[in-house]
């Protein structure tokens, strides 16, 4: 067998290269942006990022389409935050929930 198959960690160094860095540049800066020494957990809307990513991507794609950021799986961010020593966790409502989609940063 001359391929193998994929690892964890591989899975992970590829993922992050399909995003562009502005992509993770916003995610950095909503988290540094919530982050304070005496709160164990940063909350960011998932509506609040996608803006924020369509802002700063709109220069070098200017044809960029909300859905597109979720079809690229830009917005799949967990294992590369996970690897870089951050719980996160996604909650999205679910049928007959109303509330905004978010993720939840905090330190492992």
């Amino acid at each position: 067998m001359s391929v193998k198959p994929i690892t964890p960690a591989e899975a992970t160094a590829q993922k992050r290269k399909a995003i562009p860095d502005v992509v993770i540049e916003c995610w950095n800066a909503a988290i540094a942006k919530k982050w304070t020494s005496n709160r164990s957990t940063v909350t960011i809307k998932q509506d609040d990022i996608v803006k924020d990513i369509m802002v700063a991507i709109k220069e070098t794609m200017p044809d960029i389409k909300r859905s597109d950021i979720f079809d690229n799986g830009w917005m799949d961010i967990e294992p590369i935050y996970r690897a870089h020593g951050w719980k996160v966790s996604y909650d999205k409502p679910g049928y007959n929930e109303f509330y905004d989609a978010f993720y939840q940063f905090s330190k492992k």
